[in-house]
């Protein structure tokens, strides 16, 4: 049966969370660091280097989580969009390992903190398993299996996962994890201000100068700073597109639940993916369904994603209309690792961006670098995500000399919001 309703509403997570929650900037500030963008990356990273003894500012355009990280399915996992098997054919064992360790990295951090900070955020230790329904892929699985335990991980290729429908492989990765987006990210915000650091909404940069100190006007002040972190996809993925980066909106269902389905990160391999999990609160469960990923720019029908989605979801789960239906944008670079270090035109400027699916775990993991850069540590991490980070595959040559040199530009123009944020 067909979708009856396609109007998008806020995503699961959104809709769960009251505006506004800060103020907009008004007055001029001047900061050791300036962070553009209220996802996990940049508030994440404020935490870290508030902590750290810096004077911090956090501009969020819209909400704080009312980009990616509020569009997510909220699932932390090490598994990613390009196969490990791809990522060691590209770049070898040991970018492939690094891609791995950040991955963890990730998912304990938040672990730690969920833990250190009482966070109630719906935050649960869960399997994952990568499936498939059928036999062509099961070889793929096989070689997974042996690329991701000869990296650490702990996986068991098993003929089945706990699912109510056939398959006929399923590659088990143990000790992933699911939280609440937002019920992770706001008290981690409120912590920023709480431990000195500043946090405004509403707050759009309209421009952006260099020099000693940068400046970044907004509409209500300026700010001046010694070091820039954009960690906004506007900038960088308007800069990177045109450059041949992979740009795309993934699309997201939650249905009211009342089956039997064991709590875990089910994925298949089919292209384009199907994902879904369980989110229980407040005595409700849902079913959450993400994937009929499409290219940016690409999508001629959103509702027909929506309608592909649901279709999927209906065949094989007993499930009525979903509550809620959203839709998020992804940058996936070509070689399969996120986009994270200093633009070398402004040295002083730090991105943060190409997570794919993975936003809350990769995000988590960028911030662990952008915090050793900006106080001049070494991170382990730091050269294989470089976002010029050389020699580049052949496919990147033009989207990291394009790229790199554009994304400053689309800075120091007036950002949009992206389509698909939630606004007031």
């Amino acid at each position: 049966m067909p979708l009856k309703v396609l109007e998008p509403t806020p995503s699961l997570w959104m809709d769960a969370v009251p505006a506004p929650r800060f103020p907009p900037l008004t007055g001029d500030r001047h900061v050791d660091v300036v962070v553009v963008g209220g996802g996990v990356t940049g508030i994440t990273t404020a935490l870290m280097l508030v902590r750290a003894g810096c004077s911090v500012l956090v501009a969020e355009a819209l909400r704080v989580g009312g980009g990616g990280t509020g569009g997510t399915t909220a699932h932390l996992s090490e598994s990613v969009g390009m196969r490990y098997q791809a990522l060691v054919r590209a770049h070898g064992v040991q970018r492939a390992a690094v891609v791995a360790e950040a991955s963890r990295a990730g998912i304990e951090w938040m672990a730690r903190t969920v833990w250190e900070s009482h966070l109630n955020c719906a935050f649960q230790r869960v399997p994952g398993f990568l499936f498939t329904e059928h036999k062509r892929h099961v070889q793929c699985l096989e070689e997974e299996r042996e690329v991701c335990a000869s990296l650490g991980m702990g996986v068991e290729l098993r003929k089945h996962a706990p699912l109510p429908f056939n398959h006929v492989a399923a590659l088990r990765f143990s000790n992933q994890a699911q939280c609440h987006a937002l019920h992770y990210l706001l008290p981690l915000a409120d912590a920023v201000v709480e431990e000195g650091g500043e946090v405004y909404e509403d707050t759009q940069i309209l421009d952006v100068q260099d020099g000693p100190r940068y400046r970044l006007e907004t509409a209500r002040g300026v700010i001046t700073a010694e070091q820039v972190i954009i960690a906004a996809h506007a900038p960088l993925t308007r800069a990177l597109v045109p450059a041949r980066a992979s740009q795309h909106q993934s699309f997201a269902l939650a249905y009211p639940f009342h089956g039997v389905l064991p709590h875990g990160l089910y994925r298949d391999v089919e292209e384009p993916c199907h994902g879904v999990r369980l989110h229980s609160a407040r005595g409700r469960t849902f079913l959450i369904a993400g994937g009929e990923e499409q290219r940016t720019g690409r999508v001629e029908n959103a509702a027909g994603c929506y309608q592909r989605l649901h279709a999927w979801v209906r065949s094989r789960f007993s499930v009525g209309e979903p509550s809620h239906l959203w839709s998020a944008r992804e940058l996936a670079p070509a070689d399969g690792m996120p986009l994270v270090g200093r633009l070398p035109s402004a040295s002083q400027v730090l991105v943060a961006t190409g997570y794919g699916a993975n936003a809350l775990t990769f995000g988590t993991a960028a911030s662990l670098v952008l915090r050793d850069l900006v106080l001049g540590r070494s991170n382990p991490w730091a050269e294989v995500f470089n976002p010029c980070r050389s020699p580049p595959p052949s496919s990147l040559r033009q989207l990291v000399t394009d790229g790199v040199s554009l994304a400053l530009h689309f800075v120091r123009q007036r950002m949009r919001p992206p389509e698909g944020a939630v606004t007031r």
